[in-house]
């Protein structure tokens, strides 16, 4: 059967997005790292996992009812930070609701269908402007230019977004919206 590379991740809205957009492209003509403009600006929940696409529909019934029992909250994004000597990233302020929901789809994707592609990681949740194609010189000098520079932003997790892999580019597939508080 034919499978497909999938992710699963919070895409921020359009003006939070648009920001994160702009930091990747000054990483594309200062520092000429153009990997991160293969996705849109996001935060990984559950990195890129396999399946098959006979199963894709029972997947995406089970991440709607699970997404439809999650209450949206706020999440704020503060300056930028670094795994060295490749990856440059917007951080993400810490948070019990972002972490909980985090390990409960996890959870929840071991128990229904076995599936953990990253079990020995631990989640630090950030939004990536650039890695793989940073070359350790360039990431020093780019983090030169990030480390001082201030950036704040919030927005409203309403939804969880389920990412495929096509012709080397990831694209939206489905959003999957969050159950709303009384």
């Amino acid at each position: 059967m034919p499978e497909n590379l999938y992710f699963l991740a919070l895409v921020p809205p359009a003006p939070i997005a648009n920001q994160v957009q702009e930091f990747r492209q000054i990483m594309v003509d200062r520092y000429k790292s153009k990997h991160a403009l293969k996705s849109p600006p996001h935060i990984t929940l559950i990195p890129p996992f396999w399946w098959e696409d006979h199963n894709l529909d029972e997947l995406a019934s089970d991440l709607r009812t699970w997404a439809s029992q999650q209450k949206p909250f706020d999440l704020k994004l503060h300056d930028f930070n670094c795994f060295k000597p490749r990856v440059i990233f917007v951080d993400i302020e810490e948070s019990e609701d972002l972490t909980a929901m985090q390990l409960d789809l996890r959870t929840f994707l071991q128990e229904r269908w076995d599936l953990d592609p990253d079990r020995r990681s631990t989640f630090h949740p950030h939004m990536t402007i650039a890695f793989k194609d940073l070359k350790p010189r360039s990431f020093y000098q780019a983090w030169d230019f990030f480390k001082n520079q201030k950036y704040e932003g919030t927005f409203k997790v309403e939804q969880l977004t389920l990412l495929k892999h096509t012709l080397g580019q990831w694209t939206k597939e489905i959003d999957l919206s969050f159950g709303h508080p009384l």
